[in-house]
């Protein structure tokens, strides 16, 4: 197959082809800038061949990048009631871990299934679960605490926002009273 050589740098020279591709080959001495060479088609194989090791490892790097920003910690959301949970999720707001900080916690997650959720579906199901385990009652006035942390400034003033607005919207359809405190840490 036909190539034109372009460049030459010491024992190699760089050959483009009719499509527009370049191959590194080993230089012979016959061959010059601007020289058209018949070079074998097994070159062509190993550029092929090259080219698709490139992309399956550029594919690897992107699964593992999108793995490990999938399993570590980006953001945590503390819900204090009496029980006190901490939720933590990725930087994609999915739930990767819901831990209770103390024993009536524990009574809170046992029947909650919410890893791998979205953030919001989690916090929503924490407060059902706090209302169905009576730490929420209709006929006593309560109060929610629920802390924040985040590596992004920016992402955490949203989550605060997300969180409280889904914490008011469930008591307000479980028709409980209860004051709700927002903090950053």
């Amino acid at each position: 197959m036909k190539a034109l050589i372009v460049d030459i740098e010491g024992k190699y020279a760089i050959a483009m082809t009719k499509k527009g591709t370049f191959i590194k080959v080993k230089n012979t001495g016959k061959y010059t800038v601007g020289y058209e060479a018949d070079l074998p088609p097994a070159i062509f194989l190993n550029a092929k061949l090259m080219a698709g090791i490139a992309s399956a490892a550029i594919f690897l790097i992107a699964v593992g990048l999108g793995f490990f920003f999938y399993i570590n910690p980006y953001s945590y959301v503390n819900i204090d009631i009496n029980p006190s949970i901490e939720i933590t999720a990725n930087i994609f707001d999915r739930i990767i871990n819901v831990t209770a900080l103390n024993d009536s916690a524990q009574k809170i997650i046992n029947d909650l299934s919410v890893k791998n959720k979205a953030l919001d579906l989690g916090v929503e199901q924490v407060v059902s679960s706090a209302v169905r385990n009576g730490y929420l009652q209709d006929e006593k006035t309560n109060a929610i605490m629920l802390t924040v942390t985040s590596t992004n400034e920016s992402k955490n003033k949203q989550l605060q926002e997300k969180v409280a607005e889904v914490v008011e919207n469930k008591i307000k359809s479980d028709k409980i009273d209860s004051e709700i405190v927002v903090e950053e840490v």
